[in-house]
């Protein structure tokens, strides 16, 4: 019918020795295995694009404590990672290092136990941004028992903006209440005391008799 198929060969020679040599051949049909693979693959391609190209940090570390799956943006903040395999502590910026500062502690997490934190890092491209992030790293493991941890870091530095801006915004209005009350405080003392003079002078005044004009 014109399909193609996928075949596994498998071929022995046996040495006879009363007459010439054979072979035993067989073969397996191995099309739709070899579709299932490769579908499996493409799947897998996929996936890591979306993983690489997202703009959240990503990584998975395992019971050796080895960075075993990480994307472009986390390469960011570590730029001495490379395609191959690292130990988070190689990488680690010490125990301020909202991603990679907790290694034992995570290691200690049952499976699928979420760990929720925020914090900044410095991005290593220009060495000046700071970039603050809502993380959550969750421990998770295989059937077979292994343990793994996957980190997940989204860039809120946006927002953590604008909250600094509202705060440093609130606290100009508190200061500027702070300024008016005392401004209208000292007025107030201001226009009393010379009040409570003529007040004073007034009541001593209408107290002595006056003649006709200072009536007026």
């Amino acid at each position: 019918d014109g399909v193609k198929r996928a075949w596994l060969y498998q071929n022995a020679v046996y040495d006879n020795k009363h007459s010439e040599p054979y072979v035993i051949a067989s073969a397996t049909d191995i099309t739709d295995t070899i579709k299932a693979k490769n579908e499996l693959e493409k799947q897998q391609q996929f996936i890591h694009q979306i993983i690489d190209n997202s703009p959240n940090v990503i990584f998975v570390m395992n019971e050796q404590k080895e960075i075993i799956l990480s994307n472009k943006t986390f390469s960011k903040y570590y730029s001495s990672f490379q395609d191959e395999t690292h130990y988070a502590a190689d990488l680690s910026k010490g125990v301020n290092d909202i991603f990679l500062g907790d290694i034992e502690s995570l290691l200690d997490l049952e499976d699928g136990e979420i760990i929720r934190l925020e914090g900044c890092m410095v991005n290593e491209a220009d060495n000046n941004t700071v970039n603050w992030f809502n993380i959550i790293k969750k421990c998770f493991k295989e059937k077979n028992g292994k343990k793994y941890v996957l980190g997940f870091g989204m860039d809120i530095t946006g927002r953590y903006q604008v909250e600094s801006d509202l705060i440093a915004a609130n606290e100009m209005v508190e200061r500027s209440l702070k300024v008016k009350d005392q401004f209208i405080s000292n007025m107030s003392h201001e226009i009393r005391t010379p009040l409570n003079a003529v007040i004073g002078f007034s009541d001593l005044l209408s107290g002595t008799s006056l003649n006709q004009e200072q009536e007026g």
